[in-house]
């Protein structure tokens, strides 16, 4: 976009990481280096063939030797448990016990054994030497890897410097790779993202190193996955960018760059704009990144990130102690008023806190913030520059924080229409804090006592008796279910006829169908995101499946969608109607008096909460069937829409297109309010269904409920019938 950007990484590895994305190689030549590195020499043999002939096994069917793709382990045990692999000789495949044979070659390599001793000593060596008080966290580290992986890994590392310099960096990366996949921190089978701690998991993968590196070459960027991007110029300070764009890399803290930059008087730097992806806590990838700084480049290289191999516990308080410094540092050469972006992944309550806290401390006030928790995301943008100390301390008492937390929390409740997730109510109750400058305590308060206190002060605020209702939760864990009003019928909502905020969203998606012949995805989202900004912005898989119950790919672009012909609404009133008649045309059929024939004319819009009865002799209502062209249902199963006189018997009918099925299906899944709504005893056909039983002859009072319900939700298509 034509800016320059600054940015201070301290950590090698993610420095290291960013110079590979910036400006990356083609596939080709990360195949060239792999080529390289695997024809180097330990005397007359390849590098790539010993590393291979680590990981051979039989095949349990033919008996011929294979190379295994990974052994599996036991935590604890002296040899592997089993074994993968694909036999190129008989088809044999996949998790097999491991052989006699398999123990012998891993005993082979044990600590004690003269094969990896020598290794395990260098990769100590590289990251902490003999006297070097962080020595024991850096073998404890270590430990992270079984004595085969590290004789395998430093066998590669031994002879980086052998290969041309132009292939170095690129070998490097893939080294880098082998070092991430070949630990013993991830599961087996993988039950989790990534390693947070170093903790060995019950059962493991021990991974062939020479398999993680042709792995690596696709997991590394490259100029032909990225056409659009064939890189950015790259600098390091103090040398600039020049004025068109590029990035400028600090190799250091930003309190280094703070210092730095309040110091530079020859070419003072306006920073525009702050962007930032906010860290979160993992002391694996923390501990590791200083054993593989070292391994990689030396101890000079992992010493200024060395003091994290000594941390074993990141909890959520020192979080908000750590990020409120680096604010503070920040807001030293930010101007008043600078936009900041922070991007928060993997989002939960207690990261939330950290960082809003600790930010509403130092200075920054917050804007708003966006979250989308089915992909763990949040965006929030606060401004710089701001004297946050000339703000009074909050004299409220916890009683009275309690009561605005709660008051915010039941008002956001009623604005969605829908139950709501735990952090969806903590990011909330934060907002209101944050923008109410509640969160400033007493000076004597540290930015971790403080977080302490707020975080609880919030979380209490939910356990209040008598304001909230709870699906699917678990009275040990807060953040467990989805919560709503306790009394939802006496405090109203700020959207009539309980409307949620998935109605709102199919509502939109229709009428920017209907105003643009065609639009992208992109487009969609993004106008919708305009019009449901900040704590109501909706999840993609919301809007996908509201596009695609009204929506079709244009037969002009594959990459856009127009709505259907039959969604169009003029098409939609005349289906309307033609079910409405076929309703009355099966009841009379069947002997049922039906009821409110007079909404026939085909001059009158018909009303989804005008119903059809089908009734006895004697009057009583036996079926009623409400007609819709929409998903929106609250308008009818919250509501008293069933007339008297009233039988326990009563079918409840909701009549709906096909094509909505799948969106109707998606939000009983999504609200569990509006499940139990359903579950009380409604049912569904489909516009199709009706179609297939007005030509069946053989209808009657007794089967009439059975081939109502042939044609479930789910159904794609009913099955076909005989008579």
């Amino acid at each position: 976009m034509g800016y320059r950007v600054l940015v201070a990484v301290n950590n090698p590895i993610a420095r290291f990481l960013l110079e590979v994305f910036t400006n990356p190689p083609l596939k080709g030549e990360l195949q060239a280096a792999l080529a390289a590195l695997g024809g180097t020499h330990i005397g007359n043999q390849r590098i790539e063939i010993l590393l291979r002939d680590l990981y051979t096994t039989t095949c349990a069917q033919c008996e011929l030797t294979v190379e295994a793709q990974a052994f599996i382990w036991e935590r604890g045990a002296q040899s592997p448990s089993g074994r993968i692999y694909r036999c190129t000789n008989c088809g044999d495949h996949g998790e097999k016990l491991a052989s006699q044979r398999d123990a012998q070659k891993s005993a082979d390599f044990t600590a004690q054994s003269p094969t990896s001793n020598l290794h395990l000593a260098r990769a100590l060596e590289r990251v902490a030497p003999l006297n070097d008080p962080d020595r024991v966290y850096a073998k404890e580290a270590i430990e992270s890897y079984l004595p085969r992986t590290v004789y395998a890994l430093f066998t590669l590392v031994n002879k980086l410097d052998t290969i041309p310099v132009q292939q170095r960096k690129l070998a490097s990366a893939l080294i880098l790779s082998a070092f991430d996949q070949c630990n013993t921190l991830w599961a087996y089978p993988t039950a989790r993202e990534r390693p947070r701690v170093l903790s060995v998991p019950s059962r493991f993968r021990e991974q062939n190193v020479w398999y993680a590196l042709e792995e690596a070459i696709d997991t590394w960027p490259n100029q032909e996955a990225l056409s659009s991007h064939t890189g950015f110029p790259l600098h390091k300070w103090p040398e600039l960018p020049p004025a068109d764009s590029g990035i400028c890399i600090f190799e250091g803290r930003i309190k280094d760059l703070a210092d730095q930059l309040e110091r530079k008087s020859t070419e003072p730097i306006e920073i525009k704009a702050v962007l930032t992806n906010l860290p979160r806590p993992n002391q694996a990838y923390w501990t590791l990144s200083a054993l593989w700084s070292g391994w990689l480049w030396g101890g000079a290289a992992a010493a200024p990130f060395k003091s994290v191999l000594r941390r074993r516990r990141y909890d959520w308080a020192w979080h908000s102690t750590a990020l409120g410094a680096n604010f503070t540092h920040l807001l030293r050469v930010v101007s008043k008023s600078t936009p900041f972006l922070g991007l928060m992944p993997e989002v939960e309550p207690g990261f939330l806190s950290a960082a809003l806290i600790a930010a509403e401390i130092v200075g920054l006030d917050l804007e708003g913030i966006a979250l989308r928790e089915n992909q763990k995301l949040a965006q929030i943008h606060w401004i710089c520059g701001n004297d946050n100390y000339s703000r009074e301390v909050n004299k409220k008492s916890p009683e009275q924080i309690m009561e605005i937390i709660t008051r915010s929390s039941l008002s956001y409740i009623r604005k969605r229409g829908e139950p709501v997730s735990y952090l969806q109510l903590h990011a909330n109750a934060l907002t209101e804090l944050a923008q109410s400058h509640l969160m400033k305590m007493e000076p004597e308060y540290s930015v971790s006592e403080a977080f302490s206190h707020i975080h609880k002060t919030i979380v209490n605020s939910f356990s209040r008796v008598g304001y909230f209702r709870r699906y699917g939760s678990s009275k040990k864990n807060i953040e467990t279910g989805r919560w709503f009003l306790e009394d939802s019928n006496s405090t109203g909502f700020d959207y009539p006829d309980g409307e949620s905020l998935v109605d709102r969203v199919e509502k939109l998606v229709v009428n920017y169908l209907i105003k643009n012949d065609t639009c992208s995805f992109d487009e969609l989202e993004r106008s919708l995101c305009e019009e449901l900004c900040g704590p109501l912005i909706p999840e993609r898989d919301m809007v996908r499946v509201c596009l695609e119950s009204y929506g079709e790919i244009s037969a002009r672009n594959s990459s856009e969608w127009c709505l259907r012909d039959q969604d169009k609404p003029q098409s939609r009133q005349e289906d309307l109607l033609k079910m409405r008649a076929l309703i009355n045309e099966l009841g009379a059929r069947i002997g049922y008096q039906v009821s409110n024939l007079n909404n026939l004319q085909t001059s009158q819009r018909i009303s989804s909460i005008q119903p059809v009865y089908w009734s006895d002799e004697s009057g009583k209502h036996l079926y009623v069937f409400f007609v819709i062209a929409s998903a929106i249902l609250g308008n009818i199963v919250y509501s008293d829409l069933v007339s008297t006189p009233y039988s326990p018997a009563l079918r409840k009918m909701i009549v709906i297109p096909g094509g909505r099925a799948g969106l109707v299906h998606f939000k009983i899944e999504h609200d569990p309010r509006l499940a139990e709504a359903v579950g009380s005893g409604w049912e569904f056909v489909k516009f199709r269904h009706l179609r297939r039983l007005s030509d069946t002859k053989r209808l009657n009072r007794e089967n009439i409920t059975e081939q109502l319900l042939l044609d479930r939700l789910a159904n794609t298509d009913p099955q076909m019938q005989f008579w």
